[in-house]
């Protein structure tokens, strides 16, 4: 018995030896890989089904590769403009109790909630932008914040990247179209309470170092306020025979300096403002920054009030 059974041990061992350099020759290479990709798919599944998991089919493997795409929120970038401008100087005059000299600052971003949704170039973006007055010069009233305004967004991004030609003249190239929703408010209270919200539409264009952009909006009508003390109804049902519908941006790169005019009311009949920027870089992305406003809407609650300022401080482009 005992010999019967070493007899079978070396007649293994003897036929095992070959088979090691043997496997090449009777398995061919692609069927050895489709054995070991459905061994680990085995292994997935036995995974995923000991979790309590529906067991994955290949509909399933092809949402979950595209929403692991268009969830991919990596791309945190800038908005609008962000700057800190710690000497801003109202030219004109402020209430008794407000000092002329303030600090402003800004600071505005946007991160993609959805990338390539389907087959377009399509993308979903939140986007927040907050502007701050801050009475740093006024200790007499404890240096309060005079104002914030709040602006969070939610907008569908088509990359266009269209060149334009005219009489096969290149004349620039049409970026990217935007249409989305807007709501500003400055979180005041019932006497101090500023808000409105808007459908925008957004058009960018480039022409070698110029940069052009366009927003058109159209505001939702709120009912008005049955007394002044009311919480619900609108704030400032004027406001855009102030700041109209829209808003025209020209940014020029002469080198290394950039200069930038924002014209609010573009194409409308209102009040409107001018906002001249000017920045020189400092070091990589930050940049010396001064800025001259005059107009109406530099803040939510002096929408209906003219305003002339100037401001120095620094930029960060990134």
């Amino acid at each position: 018995m005992r010999f019967c059974i070493f007899l079978s041990v070396v007649l293994l061992c003897a036929r095992a030896e070959p088979l090691v350099g043997e496997i090449p020759r009777q398995i061919p290479s692609v069927a050895l890989e489709q054995a070991l990709k459905d061994e680990d798919k085995h292994f997935e599944d036995y995974q995923t089904a000991d979790r309590g998991v529906r067991v994955n089919s290949e509909e399933d493997n092809f949402y979950r590769k595209f929403f692991k795409k268009a969830l991919d929120t990596t791309g945190t970038t800038t908005h609008d403009a962000m700057y800190l401008l710690p000497f801003s100087y109202a030219l004109s005059t402020r209430p008794r109790n407000e000092k002329d000299l303030e600090a402003k600052f800004q600071f505005s971003f946007k991160t993609p909630v959805f990338r390539q949704i389907g087959t377009l170039p399509l993308n979903l973006y939140f986007a927040y932008t907050q502007k701050s007055f801050w009475q740093l010069y006024n200790p007499a009233q404890s240096r309060p914040f005079r104002e914030n305004n709040y602006r969070p967004e939610l907008f569908l991004n088509y990359q266009t990247n269209t060149s334009l030609y005219l009489n096969d003249w290149y004349v620039g190239t049409l970026e990217y179209l935007n249409i989305g929703y807007m709501h500003e408010s400055n979180g005041g209270g019932v006497d101090y309470s500023r808000s409105w919200d808007r459908i925008v539409f957004v058009a960018g264009y480039k022409y070698y170092q110029t940069t052009v952009r366009y927003k058109l909006w159209a505001r939702f009508k709120e009912r008005p306020k049955e007394n002044p003390q009311d919480a619900q109804g609108d704030d400032n049902p004027d406001i855009t025979n102030y700041l109209g519908n829209g808003e025209l941006m020209i940014e020029q790169r002469l080198g290394k300096h950039i200069f930038s005019a924002t014209l609010l009311n573009a194409l409308y009949r209102a009040k409107g403002s001018i906002l001249l920027d000017y920045a020189y870089p400092m070091s990589n992305d930050l940049y010396w920054y001064a800025q001259v406003f005059t107009g109406y809407g530099e803040s939510l609650y002096d929408y209906n009030r003219r305003v002339r300022r100037i401001g120095f401080g620094l930029g960060l482009f990134l």
